[in-house]
């Protein structure tokens, strides 16, 4: 047999025979699944083959694939069980534009999706770096990659994980294939902690972010495809769902520049304002469902009844109108009784669920037919206007501005990115199994140099201090503009704070970077950042063990903090000085009015 490369060292080898399958080489390796292109041996054809193996809960020993330790069993086996009813529901759909499963069995420990196989390639293969589609591009697979997830969506699923990877285009007609269903990834990411590969930054809403899945819906698909185009037609993936909702939580502009003002001159107003609308923030705000959405997006493409659906009864009531208004007419010009005063005005009552507005329609004043046009929110939030300040903190602000602006300009000037993860490892390849080239700590801010979508992953090829460039996980990093620094600063801060799984390591290594982040942001944002420090530092030494900790791996981090930490009843606990110091610091910002943490 044929060992695989390095990069897929976790991957059967080629020439394994799976069955009545022969692996011949690995497709795609994402966190979830590996993805292999076999030969079914009694068909004697191609074939793909996805085999459950989370690899953040799983190794392969031999030829079993088994879960990394006994706290992970629990999870991987649940998973396993989400991965059979994914291909159950799968197996359900005969469309021509869903990826169709053919087989599915258990093996190795673990389970296998055998699916059709066809020659071409996945978007995200067409699109080099800032490359766009043109209109008449878009609408060779648009209208049937619609007709396949609103396929998916009335049979009450959904996909989860809509992306440029994720679709797929046949070579023959590139006509589109739904690829890849992340609805399973993302329960498992939901229950084990351990799973961190459930959400594709710019692509995944802010609803997927969060842990309660009542939130999602076929709106949350539309979002990610509605994100898909926006790559299309401007040649960058959207600013990360988290980035866009802190930034309106501070009254700041949306960093996403709407699609019909950055591509205006190059495509259909209709389509742009339809891109715009399926990536609102609000759940609400988007298309209620694919065919809603569809009406806009395809405009002049679908016939008027495509529309408006109440057309068709409208102009079959108008014609009987006409009809029995004209015997009528006849019947009043031939009567004696009464002046000819013309034809009465008959109104005709909408339709309880369509798409006429509230006036009634009048044969003697037809309305004219409009596209839909959904109210979108304003594209420029205004400025908050500040107060007048006293001399003393005009200071405070103005040196803490200055200190930011020199923070910004030691930045480079390439597109950036920051670590989200604590211990984070720069590896020699985009995979989770390559050498490791160092350590990125939390909060590290590194220059991106190209992106790569594998299966189910995004990997950043990046310069940072280490001497080699190499490669970082989408999912342990994010993007980062110079300007909405300070925002995301707090921001991952909060939510490292909030993490229910972490360790003291990565607890130390939040609050260095909170201590350093504070030097470098605007007055506001560094007295949160303060008091972020303040929370995680008595988080960490939640985690110590009580009494004294001489000659304990934890005295030098309580030597370093000794300014703030005090030994209370056997419980290490930061002072409660320390928060209200910092609130009388700060008694103008908004912290100044934060209650103090449970036993301060």
């Amino acid at each position: 047999m044929q060992l695989m490369s390095p990069e897929h060292r976790n991957a059967l080898p080629s020439d394994y025979l799976l069955g009545t399958y022969k692996i011949q080489s690995v497709l795609g390796d994402g966190g979830f699944g590996i993805t292999y292109l076999a030969t079914d041996l009694q068909l004697s054809l191609p074939v793909a083959i996805k085999e459950y193996f989370p690899n953040e809960l799983a190794v392969r020993k031999g030829e079993s694939v088994q879960a990394k330790s006994p706290k992970d069993k629990e999870d991987f086996t649940w998973g396993l069980q989400r991965f059979s009813r994914e291909a159950q529901a799968l197996a359900q759909f005969k469309h021509p534009n869903i990826v169709r499963v053919l087989h599915f069995f258990y093996a190795n420990n673990t389970a296998y999706l055998v699916m059709e196989y066809e020659v071409g390639q996945n978007l995200a293969s067409y699109l080099k770096s800032g490359d766009t589609a043109t209109e008449e591009e878009l609408l060779l697979f648009l209208p049937a990659l619609l007709d396949g997830l609103e396929t998916i969506h009335n049979q009450g699923f959904l996909h989860r994980d809509i992306k440029p990877a994720n679709i797929y285009l046949r070579a023959k007609d590139y006509s589109p294939l739904l690829i890849d269903f992340g609805s399973a990834r993302h329960d498992l990411g939901r229950r084990s902690r351990s799973i961190t590969t459930i959400v594709t930054p710019g692509y995944a809403p802010f609803e997927q972010y969060q842990s309660d899945a009542s939130q999602q819906g076929v709106w949350t698909d539309i979002y990610s495809l509605g994100a898909v185009l926006y790559r299309l037609i401007s040649g960058r993936v959207p600013p990360e769902a988290p980035e866009r909702v802190a930034a309106l939580m501070h009254n700041k502009p949306d960093p996403l520049v709407p699609a019909k003002k950055l591509a205006k001159s190059h495509y259909s107003h209709h389509l742009l304002e339809a891109i715009d609308w399926a990536l609102q923030i609000p759940e609400h705000q988007r298309p209620a469902n694919v065919a809603v959405w569809r009406n806009k997006l395809l405009w002049p493409t679908l016939p008027l009844f495509s529309h408006f659906p109440w057309l068709k009864e409208l102009a079959v009531m108008m014609g009987l109108l006409l009809i029995f208004g004209s015997i009528w007419l006849i019947y009043v010009t031939k009567s004696t009784d009464s002046p000819d005063d013309g034809p009465e005005e008959v109104e005709v009552a909408p339709e309880p669920n369509s798409r006429v507005p509230n006036s009634p329609v009048t044969v003697a004043n037809t309305p004219v037919v409009e596209p839909p046009n959904p109210t979108l929110p304003p594209e420029d939030l205004p400025e908050p206007t500040e107060n007048s300040l006293s001399p003393a903190i005009a200071e405070l602000y103005a040196q803490a501005t200055q200190r930011s602006k020199e923070a910004e300009n030691r930045l480079p000037t390439a597109p950036l990115r920051i670590v989200t993860g604590a211990g984070v490892y720069l590896r020699k390849t985009p995979s989770a199994q390559a050498s490791k080239l160092g350590l990125l700590h939390f909060g590290t801010v590194v220059s991106e140099v190209r992106a790569l979508d594998q299966v189910g992953e995004t990997w950043h090829e990046v310069l940072s201090h280490l001497p080699e460039k190499g490669w970082l996980s989408a999912y342990y990093s994010r993007s980062l503009r110079a300007e909405q620094r300070p925002q995301v600063y707090v921001e991952i801060g909060k939510q490292k704070l909030q993490q229910e799984r972490v360790s003291f390591g990565d607890l130390v290594d939040v609050c260095n970077f909170l201590q350093r982040a504070s030097e470098e942001v605007p007055l506001e944002e560094s007295g949160e950042l303060q008091w972020l420090f303040l929370q995680v530092l008595q988080r960490s030494l939640s985690l110590m063990p009580t009494g004294q900790a001489t000659n304990s791996p934890y005295q030098e981090w309580l030597e370093k903090q000794a300014n703030c930490v005090e030994l209370e009843n056997e419980k290490w606990q930061v002072k409660n000085r320390c928060f209200k110091e910092l609130q009388e610091r700060y008694h103008f910002l908004p912290i100044a009015t934060y209650p103090l943490p449970i036993g301060q």
